[in-house]
């Protein structure tokens, strides 16, 4: 479900109306009343009666247990609508296109417009609570006992941040919720939206971004580090986990309690960080990867791959140490050799 703390609602909207007749929604109706209105969106899994979903793959029984209000479909797989338990199925050459202009119709975030107070009436400060010179807050922004709020930071609509956090000068943040004693660094962003691009008719569209940044108890996040919120789940980070400067949390990531992060450590998007896991500084993930709990990546590994509870890898890409140590030394060997010709 989209946080009403975050985002307007602006449906309900027909169906007729979303799928619209421009270049990116070239397609056809293929099952359903295209007066139905809709209010929500959500991921093919999660989709009620009321949310659009799209669908692109080869997963013929994802698109079956599919109950959205609408199921955008790729043209291609038109043949699995009539097995669709979606109360209307849009085929066309862009779902995910589709899918992204349907958000847009349908939700907007909620944000700091130009002429607003510094500080909006309509929050929530409880005891002992300190604000720096500069401090910029939001309607509905929730600030826990103790906290202290560095210069020039800016909390978006909604935000919350929990008992005895420290937020560092110059953050901002939207879309977010702190738990307590929470510190983050100077410069720090989290909540803004992550890279998240598609193709449609007319080429590259940015898809929206419509889910949270949730924080769990005593985690520190480091100065100039971004943690992008999900798209239409979350991204979490739980408790004490500690992350340092420079980092890159993308969109819908979870890093598990007690995992720790070093310096420039770059996270792609729905990447899981297990509990207690530990990356060195530089190391690179790629998207969907699952590094186990109490794993350990060495400083500037690539990781492509999942990686196992308590296993250590490295390299790039990564493999497991022991082999990656092997290969390093057989290449010496033989770059030696060819030296001594």
């Amino acid at each position: 479900m989209i946080d009403g703390r975050f985002y307007r609602a602006l449906g309900p909207k027909a169906i007729g109306e979303l799928v619209g007749s421009g270049p990116a929604s070239r397609g056809s109706l293929l099952r359903g009343d295209a007066s139905i209105k809709l209010s929500g969106a959500a991921a093919l899994d999660r989709a009620g009666p009321d949310d659009v979903a799209f669908y692109e793959g080869k997963d013929a029984a994802a698109v079956r247990a599919c109950a959205a209000g609408l199921l955008l479909i790729e043209t291609g797989a038109a043949g699995l609508a009539d097995a669709s338990a979606a109360s209307a199925v849009f085929a066309t050459r862009y779902p995910r296109a589709v899918f992204a202009k349907s958000c847009l119709a349908l939700f907007a975030q909620r944000e700091i417009e130009p002429g607003d107070v510094a500080q909006h009436a309509n929050v929530t400060l409880e005891a002992g609570v300190k604000l720096c010179p500069g401090v910029v807050l939001g309607e509905g922004v929730e600030i826990g006992a103790g906290a202290w709020i560095g210069p020039n930071c800016v909390l978006g609509p909604g935000v919350s941040i929990g008992r005895g956090s420290r937020i560092g000068a110059n953050a901002v943040l939207q879309c977010t919720l702190l738990g307590d004693q929470v510190v983050i660094g100077a410069g720090s962003v989290l909540g803004e939206a992550g890279f998240g691009v598609t193709v449609g008719e007319d080429g590259a569209v940015s898809l929206p971004h419509l889910g949270r940044v949730i924080v769990q108890d005593r985690v520190s996040i480091g100065a100039l580090t971004a943690v992008d919120r999900g798209q239409l789940q979350d991204t979490i980070i739980g408790e004490d986990a500690k992350i340092d400067n420079h980092c890159q949390i993308a969109h819908n990531v979870h890093i598990g309690p007690g995992a720790i992060l070093a310096a420039f450590a770059g996270i792609s998007g729905s990447a899981k960080i297990g509990d207690s896991a530990h990356l060195g500084g530089r190391v690179g993930i790629a998207d969907h990867v699952q590094v186990g709990a109490g794993a350990s990546l060495a400083a500037g590994s690539g990781l492509m791959h999942t990686v196992p509870a308590g296993a250590i890898w490295g390299g790039y890409p990564a493999k497991p140490i022991q082999r990656w140590m092997r290969e390093v030394a057989w290449l010496k060997k033989m770059t030696g050799q060819k030296h001594a010709q």
